[in-house]
């Protein structure tokens, strides 16, 4: 009888790099295709009573969020991490991700109020698959990201990495602003926690888990 034929790895996809930009009338984010990160996340300003509040910075005009000198070994924002294999982290920040969800020369998306947009970042190679989804709203403050990766058709832990150095990139001293930086999380059932930065050491925060049915 005839062998049956062996199954053969999906060849690695192959993208070039590309920029998106996304503006809302909160902030505008710059992300790459190259790693599925953001490299770039001004702020203008957020909801306070109906209104848009604005957002000075410590210095200059406008507040930059992510660091913009990041050397080439450090993960930037959003990255993917997978805890179980340093190598396939290495070969996912290194990649540059097929995207969907935007038209051919849609390199300049301006979200209007209640309009939405889904940008999905695919990368696959005959390692490893991985998705990372970014959920757009024009007149919401906030964002959904969702990430999965796909080894030896199982699907396998993934983190995305918030970091490194978040935060007003003007502010070259302690003290610049009246209240600390902080970070904030919502809980599932409500519940709300605002923690001072300085009190805050590696681990940063593990995610314990994710209700997707909201």
């Amino acid at each position: 009888a005839p062998r049956p034929r062996a199954r053969r790895a999906a060849p690695t996809q192959v993208a070039r790099r590309e920029p998106i930009t996304i503006t809302t009338k909160y902030w505008t984010a710059k992300l790459s295709n190259h790693g599925a990160v953001a490299t770039s996340w001004v702020l203008r300003g957020y909801p306070e009573g109906g209104s848009i509040r604005p957002i000075r910075p410590a210095e200059g005009e406008h507040l930059e969020l992510i660091p913009q000198d990041v050397p080439d070994w450090l993960a930037r924002p959003f990255s993917l991490r997978l805890p179980w294999s340093p190598e396939l982290t290495r070969e996912l920040a290194e990649a540059n991700f097929h995207v969907e969800g935007v038209g051919p020369n849609e390199n300049e998306i301006d979200l209007r109020a209640g309009a939405q947009k889904e940008i999905t970042f695919v990368y696959s190679s005959p390692t490893v698959t991985a998705r990372k989804t970014f959920k757009f709203t024009g007149d919401s403050f906030v964002f959904d990201v969702r990430a999965e990766a796909v080894a030896n058709g199982t699907q396998q832990p993934v983190e995305v990495v918030i970091g490194p150095r978040i935060g007003d990139q003007s502010d070259r001293q302690t003290g610049s602003y009246a209240l600390p930086p902080q970070i904030v999380a919502y809980g599932l059932d409500g519940s709300h926690y605002q923690i001072p930065g300085a009190n805050i050491t590696p681990p940063f925060a593990t995610v314990t888990g994710v209700d997707y049915s909201s």
